[in-house]
């Protein structure tokens, strides 16, 4: 094994990269080895010297016994500390392992020593076309965007456990139907009846014991997205909004939309997938019912209001103000507005999905119900000329999914009404 390194794990700096990069990674392991196997072994995996594991038969199995330790070991304390649902799936990686590459170790090396000279490609390339004065993101950041990533691995491979869990049903609901149909037919296969009725219970309890777990897997993953949400929306949302602020009277602020909209893209992804997933669990549950099929379907059904709420909570605060109202004459003064001059403003969608595309409209309106008609003398009451909504829809170079008010206007109201003057 090879010493440790001040410098920053590859995976970490991996899955710092924006999503068409990590769909290349992605691809470099697909239908080969898991990701989720990459991603939790990923420093003990970078540690090892496969590519000279990859000519060397001793060396091969030297590497490949000390996965199987390493994973036993992490195995061993996942039961210690009580997480073996709630943590990454030691056992089936170790089982994983066994079945593919304990013939041929030697294949194993090769395979993760091309990958990783391909991942150092990427990140390469990356490097290559980074200008100089690129921003660095913050610890809190790449906290963030890591344990979005980690969401994105964990919903993907959860939908590989609902496909294996429908597969199994319907394994089961053949058997029982197949042989139902024989013992019809045969009479003397009667006695046979209950080593079939036995084996076919075995696989329904087993069928329900990973329905709980995937479940379980299910509200760990809503968990962790209902404290990503929350950051999202009370923490880097509003520091986002008060960095908009200052730029907008002159200081230089980074008020970029990169990383929020790459954040709040994937987890709404993710919530999706949840529901999607969830969907299909209640799909199942009532088409192969068992004696736990009630309880079951009532569990979905609170989890799927759980997950509803956040995706609720999320969307509602997706809708930003990207470019504050500007007149034309004075493009280097925002916020400043005469009435009847004409100005323009931007908004973007945060929650940039193919789905929601010509999907949402977005309309001008003033806040209501402000105190300060109440309050302050004088308050003066506005309404825009033209209120035209206008349809959320990808027209930029960076796919954002956007609209431009281009000749918005003010008027001033004459009657005292509830309303607001605010126009940002």
């Amino acid at each position: 094994m090879k010493g440790g390194s001040h410098k920053m794990a590859q995976w970490q700096e991996l899955l710092k990269l924006d999503s068409a990069l990590q769909n290349q990674v992605r691809q470099l392991y697909e239908g080969r080895f898991p990701t989720e196997i990459r991603h939790w072994l990923s420093n003990w995996i970078e540690s090892q010297d496969w590519g000279s594991a990859a000519v060397d038969e001793n060396a091969a199995r030297t590497c490949f016994q000390a996965l199987l330790e390493h994973l036993q070991d992490q195995w061993t304390r996942s039961i210690q500390e009580n997480n073996i649902l709630q943590g990454p799936n030691f056992s089936g990686m170790e089982d994983y392992v066994m079945e593919n590459f304990q013939a041929q170790p030697m294949n194993l090396a090769a395979l993760l020593s091309e990958c990783l000279k391909e991942e150092k490609k990427i990140l390469a390339s990356v490097t290559a076309t980074l200008p100089c004065s690129s921003p660095v993101m913050s610890p809190q950041w790449i906290e963030l965007d890591n344990n979005v990533t980690q969401m994105k691995l964990q919903i993907s491979e959860l939908k590989k456990e609902v496909k294996t869990l429908e597969g199994l049903n319907e394994k089961l609901h053949f058997i029982q139907k197949m042989w139902q149909s024989k013992v019809e037919q045969d009479v003397g296969l009667a006695q046979s009846q209950t080593l079939v009725e036995q084996e076919c219970l075995k696989r329904e309890t087993f069928i329900t014991q990973m329905k709980h777990i995937v479940l379980q897997q299910l509200v760990t993953t809503l968990n962790q997205s209902d404290q990503i949400v929350t950051t999202l929306t009370s923490v880097e949302l509003p520091k986002w909004k008060r960095r908009q602020q200052l730029a907008c009277i002159g200081s230089p602020e980074d008020t970029s939309l990169e990383l929020l909209q790459k954040w709040f893209t994937a987890v709404t992804e993710v919530l999706l997938g949840v529901r999607e997933q969830l969907q299909k669990l209640q799909e199942q549950n009532k088409k192969y019912t068992s004696s736990d099929s009630a309880s079951l379907s009532d569990s979905i059904a609170e989890i799927d209001k759980f997950t509803l709420s956040l995706i609720r909570k999320l969307l509602t605060n997706a809708l930003v103000v990207e470019k504050q109202p500007v007149m034309q004459n004075l493009p280097h003064r925002p916020l400043i507005l005469k009435t009847g001059v004409r100005f323009k403003v931007t908004v973007r969608f945060l929650a940039n999905l193919p789905v929601f595309k010509n999907l949402l409209k977005v309309k001008p309106v003033f806040d209501k119900d402000v105190e300060e008609v109440k309050t302050v003398n004088g308050f003066r009451l506005f309404d825009f000329n033209l209120d035209n909504s206008k349809v959320l829809d990808v027209d930029t170079p960076d796919g954002a999914l956007m609209a431009l008010f281009e000749h918005m206007s003010l008027k001033e109201k004459k009657a005292r009404t509830k309303g607001s003057c605010e126009v940002s």
